[in-house]
């Protein structure tokens, strides 16, 4: 959602409208966003595991997670979306 920002000329007094800003996701929203990276995340870090047939304990565990969440965050920032897995 945008936001119509106006302002108004100080030599003629009218007012000109700008280019809409931006508007803030709302916490709802942000969380919405913050549940979908975490879903993301878990299916990366899954799909991480399963390759290596689940072998290993806490250690490979946590190994999968911090990788899938840099493999997801790259891709959202890219805008990308969520990378594709076999």
């Amino acid at each position: 959602m945008t936001t119509k920002v106006s302002t108004t000329n100080a030599e003629t007094g009218k007012q000109k409208k700008s280019a809409a800003a931006p508007r803030k996701p709302s916490v709802a929203g942000q969380k919405h966003v913050d549940a979908e990276r975490d879903a993301m995340i878990a299916e990366a870090a899954y799909y991480r595991a399963e390759a290596r047939n689940f072998c290993g304990g806490a250690e490979e565990a946590l190994a999968d997670w911090v990788d899938a969440e840099a493999e997801i965050d790259g891709a959202l920032r890219k805008g990308r979306g969520l990378p594709k897995h076999k």
